[in-house]
C-alpha cells in the first residue's frame, strides 16, 4: 500500500499536470496536423520531442537555476522565435491543396515538432517555474533529489496519452470522412497556427516595449 504522503503526491502531479498537457495550445494543434498524416505513431513521437526538450527544463526547475528573473529576460525572445515559426507553418497549412498535403510527408517530423513547440512556447518554461514547481519541490520533500525520474515519471504518461490520443482521433477521422475533411482540418489548424503565432509575437513586442 502506498505511502499517504506518496499517494498525495502522485494526486498532486496528475491535477497539475492536466492544468498543461490537456490545455489547447501550438502542440496540441501541431500534433492534429501530424496524426492526419502518420496517425497514431505521430502523438507517441511528438511527446518523445516533448519530453527531450522538457526534461532539462525540468532539472533546471529542480535545481533552482531557472528563476523568475531569467524568465522575465527570455519570455520575449521565446515569443518572436516561436511566433514566426509558428506563423511559417500556419502558413504552410493554409497554402496546401490536398494533393500537396498528400505528397508532403510531413511539415516537420513529429519529433521536431514536439521538441519546438514546446521550447518556443514562453508559456511552457512559466508553466514548468509557477506549475511544475509545485510538485517539483513536494517531490523533493517527500522522496528525495535522487528519485526525481520518478516525479517525471509520474508527469510524462500523460503527454504521451494525450498527443497519442489527438492523433488518432485526426486519423480516423481522415479515414471515416476523407480529403474533403482532411482540408477543412487542415485550413481549420492553419488559421489557429496563425493566430496562435501572432498572440506569441504580440505579446512579445508589448513586453519590450513595456520594459525598454
Amino acid at each position: 500500500m502506498l505511502d499517504p504522503e506518496v499517494l498525495t503526491l502522485l494526486i498532486e502531479i496528475q491535477v497539475l499536470t492536466a492544468s498543461g498537457a490537456l490545455a489547447p495550445g501550438p502542440l496540441s494543434m501541431a500534433t492534429l496536423g501530424a496524426g492526419l498524416r502518420r496517425g497514431w505513431k505521430a502523438g507517441i513521437y511528438a511527446a518523445l520531442g516533448h519530453m527531450l526538450a522538457e526534461i532539462p527544463v525540468f532539472y533546471l526547475v529542480a535545481l533552482s537555476v531557472l528563476t523568475l528573473n531569467t524568465i522575465g529576460f527570455f519570455r520575449p525572445i521565446l515569443a518572436l522565435l516561436g511566433g514566426a515559426y509558428i506563423l511559417y507553418l500556419g502558413y504552410l497549412h493554409i497554402r496546401m491543396d490536398e494533393v500537396e498535403f498528400r505528397a508532403r510527408e510531413e511539415v516537420a517530423h513529429p519529433i521536431l515538432i514536439g521538441a519546438i513547440f514546446s521550447l518556443f512556447n514562453p508559456y511552457f518554461i512559466i508553466w514548468w517555474v509557477l506549475i511544475g514547481g509545485i510538485f517539483i519541490t513536494h517531490g523533493i520533500e517527500v522522496l528525495g533529489f535522487n528519485m526525481l525520474p520518478l516525479v517525471y515519471a509520474a508527469h510524462v504518461w500523460m503527454d504521451y496519452a494525450w498527443l497519442g490520443f489527438l492523433a488518432l482521433v485526426a486519423s480516423m477521422g481522415v479515414k471515416r470522412f476523407g480529403g474533403r475533411l482532411l482540408r477543412i482540418v487542415n485550413v481549420v489548424l492553419g488559421l489557429i497556427l496563425v493566430y496562435l503565432g501572432a498572440t506569441f509575437i504580440y505579446d512579445a513586442v508589448y513586453i519590450l516595449l513595456l520594459t525598454g
